[in-house]
């Protein structure tokens, strides 16, 4: 699922996109790169509160994926 979420991220299809994140998020709900791309489908889609969420959430899990700290400061900034 998560690897179809990025597709979907880089077409530009946000709503297909957290579909697919969500849907890995149910079956592992840790699963660190499904957090990361909901968090980046909800930013594109102005969901920024639940960006945010998702995004500091995988932070907690994981500290060194440099990709997930640079969409935070952009959701924070809306939310």
């Amino acid at each position: 699922m998560s690897n179809l979420a990025q597709v979907h991220i880089k077409l530009g299809n946000y709503c297909h996109a957290l579909v697919h994140a969500q849907t890995g998020l149910e079956l592992e709900p840790t699963h660190v790169k499904c957090l990361y791309r909901c968090g980046v489908a909800n930013r594109h889609l102005g969901n920024y509160e639940n960006a945010l969420l998702a995004l500091q959430k995988a932070k907690q899990l994981v500290r060194t994926y440099k990709c997930i700290f640079a969409h935070i400061p952009c959701s924070q900034a809306y939310s």
